[in-house]
């Protein structure tokens, strides 16, 4: 396939990661996921990308945070989550990494939180990581350790069953990796599913070398990632990507 032919060591390593991991404790899955994250963030193949992504980007500089990245509201024993950047596709950056982690922890360590909902304002659900954001952080060891303790899938893992995702428009990279650890994926019926990191020469990095395969299995999360196919919602409902369709309207 072209995009093997073009990346061809984040290819192999989303295969060997997606392989070693499926039985690992997740936490262990994780700091794996995130270590060949970290290895390929410092390649040629990645670095390659980066330069012709910054090129295409230009000097457009990064958009000053004004507002919660995260609204939360806590209704008796539910809480609520809604990504708050839709100007931006609610793409993941650093205020919501940091804002979904606290919240996320929250549930740990308060009992009495029985059920978490988490959504989105605007047209989509969440485009992925944000762009603007990435080659800021050149020590790759230092950007591991970061990753590991910024990482909300870690803590959403610990209590998944309490949470539901409602997901809606596009779904991508980190979008559908940390919703894929809940314990109910709820989508509109426009939703669309998209793993696109090893086209960028990387592998997914925000919990998706372990929350798809463990979902859908190793060889269609491998699929998914390598050919850079858009899942309808249908199609996640039939691959076991996602518990149910809603239509919201």
């Amino acid at each position: 396939m072209q995009n093997i032919s073009a990346n061809p060591l984040a290819s192999a390593l989303l295969v060997q990661v997606t392989r070693s991991t499926l039985n690992l404790p997740i936490s262990q899955a994780l700091m794996g996921e995130s270590l060949a994250y970290s290895t390929l963030q410092g390649g040629k193949e990645f670095e390659r990308w980066l330069a012709q992504y910054q090129l295409k980007r230009g000097n457009k500089s990064r958009q000053n945070i004004t507002k919660p990245a995260v609204l939360v509201e806590r209704q008796q024993e539910t809480l609520n989550l809604v990504l708050n950047m839709p100007e931006n596709r609610n793409a993941l950056s650093v205020e919501t990494w940091d804002a979904l982690t606290e919240s996320f922890k929250l549930v740990i360590m308060d009992d009495s939180i029985e059920s978490v909902h988490v959504s989105a304002n605007g047209p989509n659900f969440s485009a992925g990581g944000d762009l603007s954001e990435f080659g800021s952080n050149r020590d790759q060891a230092l950007a591991h350790q970061i990753r590991l303790m910024r990482m909300p899938a870690q803590y959403l893992a610990q209590r998944s069953e309490h949470y539901t995702f409602h997901l809606h428009g596009a779904c991508f990279g980190a979008g559908v990796e940390m919703p894929a650890f809940a314990g109910k994926l709820v989508a509109s019926p426009e939703a669309t599913f998209h793993l696109p990191e090893v086209a960028m020469s990387l592998i997914p990095g925000a919990g998706g070398c372990v929350s798809i395969p463990r979902r859908i299995g190793q060889q269609k999360a491998n699929f998914l990632a390598i050919t850079r196919h858009h899942l309808s919602a249908t199609e996640a409902l039939q691959w076991g990507l996602i518990d149910e369709i809603v239509d919201s309207r």
